[in-house]
């Protein structure tokens, strides 16, 4: 955000406004001899080109920061049903405070134009809803109502939703109507010539000139800008609009790549937190099923075996409570990464849950599995985690082993069997890994 204000802030190497005073020069040159009302439209036009350039840098960027705002707002509650974890309630709110923000900013820009200010203002009650949902369900009022809280979580969706699209559309108005104040302001230096021929032959090569250079200096910008600005609107935030000069459009295109810079890095940083374990880094629950459902796909196709080892820390509890929980997270990150070391590169280590981590291993048949499994059940066994107060802790692991058996297959079916056969480990006196192959 401060490389953003940097550009916004940058006095331009050429300004836009001195390249129109000299075509203002070139073109007053045959013009002297025409009366003051075509002077007064020839400014007129040129002055509505300035008005639009000013309108987009002011009021498009606040439109778009709020806009995906707005789209990240039902993560924190989404999340929450999922996960149930309470940081998501502050992560809510410090999201609430900057889409109040917003509103503010926005509304405050538009407050002489009745119409936009009333859409605007029905689109922050709408906000106002969703803000009650989303508290709602962090705040657990639906707690005893599955369907209530799911019932919620679509509500919310859909109210946001539409104040996402509310935004879209005024922001899509107001390069439209940009566009219309230029074609008006272009339409004028197309006429420019005709006028001008009529006093002064030698006036079409300085006429000629001057519309050339606002074709080169403003016409291919301005069209780059309106690309790059549809695609933005479609989603498209790995394009970057091409910079033509380092004036105020210049400035302009800067602001927006840099923008949509920061969405992308948003999006994969959003796209990681929702795919990935806080605590200790491997793929989250929600993450492994759709892993296994891709991998079963790709199996139906090509053929082959997978092979799917769920683990269970034995007798966790009491390290808990023993030694507390912060230990135990520590426990748990550093087994999680003994585990990962245990297994190929290929294969997805997931935490299902608590102390219980699942591995998928394609390409694998079940004797592979079962050596890949006792194989971390020695590393753990063997190698107390170490504290950094200097307790060591001893855990053993139980693991349950079972592998596709044909095409048919379903992924609950697999996890199924795997988690009975890890049912018989614990039953065998834990430590151990048992099969259902």
């Amino acid at each position: 955000m401060n490389q953003i204000a940097s550009a916004d802030n940058a006095t331009p190497t050429r300004s836009l406004r001195i390249r129109l005073r000299i075509i203002i020069a070139l073109v007053l040159l045959p013009l002297l001899f025409l009366n003051s009302g075509i002077f007064y439209f020839l400014y007129q036009g040129i002055g509505e080109y300035d008005n639009a350039l000013d309108e987009t840098i002011e009021k498009l960027i606040p439109l778009s920061e709020l806009a995906f705002l707005v789209v990240q707002a039902p993560m924190p509650a989404n999340d929450y049903l999922l996960h149930h974890r309470k940081s998501e309630r502050s992560n809510f709110q410090l999201i609430q405070k900057e889409v109040d923000r917003g509103f503010d900013r926005v509304i405050k820009i538009y407050q002489d134009e009745e119409k936009i200010l009333k859409i605007l203002q029905t689109a922050r009650s709408k906000w106002e809803e969703g803000k009650v949902i989303s508290l709602d369900i962090l705040l657990d009022k639906n707690a005893d109502d599955r369907p209530g809280e799911i019932e919620a979580m679509e509500s919310l969706d859909e109210l946001l939703s539409h104040v996402g699209f509310t935004l879209s559309s005024i922001r899509s108005d107001l390069l439209t109507s940009t566009l219309q104040r230029y074609k008006i302001a272009n339409l004028i230096g197309e006429k420019m010539p005709y006028v001008a021929l009529t006093f002064f032959l030698t006036s079409i090569t300085l006429i000629g000139s001057g519309v050339y250079y606002l074709y080169v200096s403003v016409s291919r910008p301005i069209k780059s800008l309106h690309v790059g600005a549809q695609l933005f609107r479609q989603g498209e935030f790995q394009h970057r609009i091409r910079k033509w000069s380092d004036d105020e459009l210049g400035q302009l295109v800067d602001t927006l790549n840099k923008m949509a810079e920061k969405i992308v890095e948003d999006r994969q940083e959003l796209n990681r937190l929702a795919t990935t374990d806080p605590l200790t880094g491997l793929v989250n629950q929600r993450q492994f099923w759709q892993t296994l459902e891709r991998e079963l796909s790709r199996l139906g196709r090509t053929g082959g075996a997978l092979t799917l080892i769920t683990f269970d820390l034995d007798h966790f509890k009491s390290v808990n409570d023993r030694y507390g929980h912060s230990a135990g997270d520590q426990v748990l990150v550093e087994t999680a990464k003994r585990m990962g070391d245990c297994l190929r590169p290929v294969d997805i280590l997931a935490r299902y849950g608590g102390e219980e981590m699942v591995a998928i291993l394609p390409d694998t048949d079940c004797t592979g599995a079962m050596d890949a499994a006792e194989r971390v059940r020695l590393v753990i066994q063997n190698n107390p985690v170490h504290l950094a107060d200097g307790t060591s802790i001893s855990v053993t692991v139980s693991a349950g082993v079972t592998t596709t058996r044909n095409s048919q297959d379903t992924a609950k079916a697999l996890f199924d069997r795997a988690d009975l056969a890890l049912y018989g480990a614990k039953e065998s006196g834990r430590n151990c890994v048992v099969s259902q192959c």
